[in-house]
């Protein structure tokens, strides 16, 4: 499930305070930070982060320095004595220990970039996804809510299960369990990612342990031709904490599947982003409502012909980020099925796919 960070990602006022597995903090340094300061500044700045980013030329003061200006920021957080909302002057930036990024000031001291605000004048629009919307108007046609911003619940779900007159409980989300608990993928989505970090103790190791136990079934040959896991050929290669390349593995088999069960749906609707068309399916070979939604149906092969390739970008810190990448061509193909087989297959995107899909379900639940 997909957080509300994966679907708006610069939308927040506050900047991030570490250099993070997805560099966001260097990204809001080079963003938010650098227009305003000095050649110097900007100089000093870019030499602290020498190795973790290239910010271009710095020889120039940014295109919003002013020197004659008594302020650059605004805190979003009380430091010190100085309370939410003080105006600073930002004199440049610098790494701190454990990857922390600190903000230096003119006349406020030093603290982290999490307590700076993010300028009006250059904060970037928020950015949408399609497949937030997907979710949206599928709830909208089955009259409930998208799970949205959780990264607990379904990206979509409809009906109460019941066994005689008991309601069953959800394990996951709380509350009765949904007779459809579904999952929603653009056709270039991911099917699971991991922060992929390095420690001392422990050595490279995924953190989302749900699906990291998948990835960890794959393999890579080096450069030595050896063939190892993917845990033992990154602490070959990569024992430093470093990696300097990015890497596209072949996903272990069944890692869509892995992926859907970890996160306990029972349907599936892929959507076509060019088209704006989508299908909905039931999955896996022992689901029950197979044949009884006038959902088409898509056994365990149908899933697996979607594993794609584990992502890996390269790092500077020990931190980053792993994802599974299904197929997008399979995934597309699947998406059309209501527009190429629209006698087999439905779109519950379409409101009348979704009413007639509700009546059927409202028989059986």
């Amino acid at each position: 499930m997909l957080t509300f960070l994966n679907f708006i990602t610069e939308a927040a006022d506050t900047m991030v305070g570490t250099i993070g597995s997805d560099k966001k903090g260097l990204r809001h340094v080079k963003n938010y930070v650098m227009p305003f300061l000095s050649a110097a500044g900007r100089e000093k700045t870019a030499k602290s982060f020498e190795g973790h980013m290239n910010f271009g030329d710095t020889s120039n003061a940014g295109e919003h320095h002013d020197p004659t200006t008594e302020y650059t920021h605004e805190l979003s957080t009380k430091q010190g004595q100085h309370p939410a909302g003080t105006k600073i002057k930002v004199t440049h930036v610098t790494m701190g220990s454990n990857n922390s990024i600190i903000a230096h000031t003119e006349k406020h001291g030093s603290m982290p970039l999490s307590a700076l605000k993010k300028p009006e004048s250059v904060k970037k629009p928020a950015i949408t996804r399609g497949g937030f919307d997907v979710e949206s108007r599928i709830a909208e046609n089955l009259g409930t809510k998208a799970a949205g911003s959780t990264k607990h619940g379904y990206d979509f779900k409809y009906g109460e299960k019941v066994r005689g007159k008991i309601k069953e409980v959800d394990k996951k989300a709380g509350g009765a369990s949904p007779v459809i608990r579904g999952e929603s993928k653009l056709d270039k989505g991911k099917m699971g990612q991991s922060t992929f970090k390095h420690t001392k103790e422990k050595g490279w190791h995924f953190t989302n342990s749900a699906v990291g136990k998948h990835f960890e079934k794959a393999t890579i040959t080096g450069n030595d031709g050896k063939e190892r896991s993917l845990i033992d050929h990154f602490n070959h290669h990569h024992g430093n904490g470093v990696i300097d390349r990015n890497y596209s593995i072949p996903a272990p088999k069944g890692a869509t599947r892995n992926y859907l069960n970890t996160s306990n749906v029972n349907s599936l609707h892929l959507h076509d982003k060019k088209s704006d068309r989508g299908t909905t399916f039931t999955i896996g070979n022992n689901n029950e409502l197979k044949g009884k939604t006038k959902l088409g149906h898509l056994h365990n092969k149908d899933l697996d012909s979607l594993d794609g390739t584990i992502s890996i970008e390269k790092t500077t810190t020990g931190s980053t980020q792993a994802a599974h990448r299904p197929k997008a061509t399979k995934m597309r193909e699947l998406a059309l099925r209501s527009t190429t087989e629209p006698n087999n297959h439905r779109d519950l995107t379409d409101s009348s796919h979704a009413s007639e899909f509700k009546e059927h379900v409202d028989k059986i639940k």
